[in-house]
């Protein structure tokens, strides 16, 4: 239906908050017998924690879901700086997926990844463990933990493949702890609260089940002690000479 170029801006369907958001094409994937990709960068899109204006540097659309999205093209020749090909790396290494949903769908999904989870539980557990001191509870706080699917653990932005390492200097353990997340939303939403990554860019997330974790951190090349789990919520540790002893206790 419309003609898309790189370096083109257009105005699309917003979300109600994002009236003055644009977005500008980056690259263009003409792909053998499938429909091509069209990548952009999104400007103008409102925080949902701050109300503020934030740039999201990459999302790949289908041709069908931009046609259903841009209203009208207004300029060409715009340059994409840094966050849009980090993101398009990324999304190239990954073998990421396509949105066929709309412009304004895509970003809401794309923000709720940095929301927080209203039902999780492992804060209410935390916080009565260490206001009662119970035993009781940690035992509690250990068996949720290792009754999950997943562990998320969250990954440099210079070296995707590689987990953030958190130094405590005033805290029990000064060694680097390696940071960990009970939900990939919470490793998300801690990426941007600790100024890890930028908000809007991509946040790098490696998913590990339990039992793959627990493998890897008691094998040889493990250099860290402990992991930290959920920090900027109410964090807890898990010590690499414990994880074993705990996960056959699941």
């Amino acid at each position: 239906m419309f003609e898309y170029d790189v370096g083109q801006r257009w105005a699309y369907r917003t979300r109600e908050q994002d009236r003055d958001s644009t977005l500008v094409i980056g690259r263009i994937l003409r792909r053998f017998l499938k429909p091509s990709v069209i990548h952009v960068m999104l400007e103008g899109v409102v925080s949902p924690s701050t109300g503020d204006p934030l740039v999201i540097g990459h999302m790949p659309f289908s041709c069908e879901a931009m046609d259903a999205s841009v209203l009208y093209h207004i300029e060409s020749g715009v340059e994409l700086d840094s966050r849009f090909e980090d993101g398009f790396a990324q999304w190239t290494r990954d073998k990421g997926s396509v949105f066929d949903q709309t412009v304004a769908q895509a970003i809401d999904a794309v923000l709720s990844v940095i929301g927080e989870r209203a039902d999780d539980p492992f804060d209410s557990i935390v916080a009565r463990m260490r206001s009662q001191r119970s035993e009781e509870l940690i035992g509690e706080l250990y068996r949720q933990l290792f009754s999950l699917e997943q562990w998320f653990f969250l990954c440099q932005p210079e070296n995707r493949r590689v987990p953030v390492e958190w130094v405590f200097p005033k805290g029990v353990n000064p060694t680097p702890a390696l940071l960990a997340f009970t939900s990939r939303e919470r490793a998300a939403s801690a990426a941007i609260k600790l100024g890890i990554y930028q908000e809007g860019s991509y946040i790098s997330i490696m998913p590990a089940t339990v039992k793959g974790a627990v493998d890897w951190m008691s094998g040889p090349d493990f250099k860290n002690s402990w992991i930290c789990f959920n920090l900027t919520y109410h964090d807890f540790a898990l010590y690499c000479t414990d994880a074993a002893k705990l996960i056959q206790r699941k």
